[in-house]
């Protein structure tokens, strides 16, 4: 006689939870993305916002500022001070699309090391 087994559908929200390692520390996706320019900013203290959006893409930083589209765009507890003396904020809204491009980008442009978890 055969066992009966049960089989259960998993429902899942849609939502990707990821965890990346970069620096020995793991990050999700919004704070990896923090995290690498964090860490590009201090090796290369003069770098000016049109270098960042030069090098990054223009929609990854942006001018630290104060309006409720930032709020909720942005980390904007965390801002980054940049070698011009401006503070920059860094987007939060990244999906597992978009996440595999800056890792490819970082990898091979920063030649930095991130391993997904």
């Amino acid at each position: 006689m055969k066992a009966a087994t049960k089989k259960t559908k998993v429902v899942s929200s849609g939502r990707d939870y990821t965890k990346y390692e970069f620096n020995g520390n793991v990050y999700g996706k919004g704070r990896l993305v923090l995290a690498v320019i964090n860490n590009f900013v201090t090796q290369n203290p003069n770098v000016s916002l049109t270098m960042m959006k030069t090098i990054f893409d223009k929609n990854i930083v942006s001018i630290s500022k104060k309006d409720k589209e930032s709020k909720r765009r942005f980390f904007t507890k965390e801002l980054i001070k940049i070698g011009n003396k401006k503070n920059i904020m860094v987007t939060n809204q990244w999906s597992k699309d978009n996440i595999s491009e800056f890792i490819k980008f970082v990898r091979k442009n920063l030649k930095e090391n991130i391993v997904v978890c």
